[in-house]
């Protein structure tokens, strides 16, 4: 066990450390300035987690968009069309979700496995709708 002072990766170091913060600083950000500074860490840094999470997510789904809207002109598709396409590649997501997906978890999969990723899709489905509700 190593006795040297802890140190932040780059990331860390960008958006938790003050301008001009040295390595030594860090020690302010130990437990020893107490559960309050410790909280207000943990909460800039699911802030910040999540912020990258929606942009990366937010991005993948402009660029769907874009997708979809270009094959519905190559294809010719009509609205109930396009609506059933996604409904149906949404439906095999889930399924795919929902499974295992390699040889690893096939042989850890078992029948809690399904239920427990199928309250996974439905808990990120439903923030996906309240973020959407939040930011019509």
């Amino acid at each position: 066990m190593s006795s040297k002072a802890p140190t932040l990766d780059d990331f860390g170091r960008k958006y938790l450390l003050k301008e001009g913060a040295t390595e030594e600083d860090i020690k302010a950000y130990g437990p020893t300035e107490g559960t309050a500074r410790t909280t207000q860490i943990t909460d800039k840094q699911a802030k910040l987690i999540q912020d990258a999470f929606i942009q990366r997510a937010g991005s993948f789904t402009e660029d769907l968009i874009g997708f979809i809207v270009d094959q519905k002109k190559l294809r010719n598709l009509d609205d109930k069309s396009v609506v059933f396409a996604i409904a149906l590649a949404n439906i095999n997501l889930r399924n795919s979700f929902c499974s295992p997906q390699n040889s690893v978890e096939e042989k850890e999969f078992d029948a809690n496995s399904g239920t427990k990723l199928s309250a996974e899709w439905d808990e990120i489905c439903w923030a996906a709708q309240c973020y959407y509700n939040d930011n019509p």
